[in-house]
This record gives structure tokens, sequence and C-alpha cells, in this order.
């Protein structure tokens, strides 16, 4: 296994993760950015499609923010993918859960939840929440990041 940086993201040493991910040219006036704060659910089935990556939702406690009946994808935080003891989104892998999740930080008070979303429950969610020309265009892209950079994707 390969040993994890002090950013994470393995584009630009000493830069924030979200600032390297500005960085990057998705075309269409979008930039990487978008999977670590919008739409993390398409790279991390990107990443799971690649690589087989346990996908992951974290969610705050329902007793933090809304009703108990809320769903995770109403308390939705972040989503990304995990090998044993590996932590990878669109910034890349760490073995380090608190740097991983310390971006989220603003969102997270310790009594959160961690879930394990099947692939189809998560394509579903992700399907129904936008177009399927919307769907394809992050998609392809996510693929097309994750084929530049496999190796620093590669648990």
């Amino acid at each position: 296994m390969r040993m994890d940086r002090e950013t994470l993201f393995w584009t630009c040493e000493g830069e924030e993760p979200c600032e390297a991910l500005e960085k990057i040219d998705l075309g269409d006036g979008m930039d990487a950015s978008i999977f670590l704060h919008g739409v993390c659910g398409i790279f991390a089935l990107a990443l799971h499609e690649t690589f087989g990556y346990g996908l992951w939702v974290v969610a705050f406690e329902p007793e933090n923010w809304g009703d108990e009946d809320d769903t995770w994808a109403n308390r939705l935080v972040h989503i990304y993918c995990q090998k044993d003891d590996c932590y990878i989104d669109v910034r890349g892998i760490t073995h380090d859960r608190e740097a991983f999740f310390d971006e989220f930080a603003d969102f997270l008070y310790g009594d959160d939840e961690y879930i394990d979303v099947p692939a189809a429950d998560l394509r579903d969610w992700i399907s129904g929440s936008m177009s399927s020309k919307e769907y394809a265009f992050f998609h392809d892209a996510a693929i097309k990041l994750i084929q530049e950079h496999y190796s620093e994707y590669q648990v």
C-alpha cells in the first residue's frame, strides 16, 4: 500500500485539497471540486465501478439536525469509498480517518452515522436527483479523472 500525503490530494503539494481540485477543469465551467462538495456520490460510484471499493455515506445524527425518521439521503454529509482501513474519494487515499473527515468538520459532531450503501441504492438515489445527461457528464468526467490518475486511486 502506498503512503499517505498530508494534504490527501495528490496533485498540488502544500495546497488544500479543494484548492487543488478547483484547478482541474471538467468542462462546461465545472471543476473537480464538485466531486468533493456536490456530486461526491458519482465519483464514489466511479471508484466502486473501477476498483470494487465499498460505498459509504457519512450522515449527521438526526438528533442534531432533523427528524428521527430522516433517511441518510436527507442527512447526507459525504459519500466516499472504503477498502479495509483506507478512505478514498476524489482527493485520493488515506489511512488517516480524522484527516479524511476534517473537510466536513462543520457538519459532523462525533455521533454521526457511517452507512455501507449498496451501489444500486446509491445509483437510484443519484439518478432521481438529476437528469441522465447531467449524470453522464459527471460520471464520464469522474472516470476520466480516475483513468488519468489510476495509481493514485488504487489501494
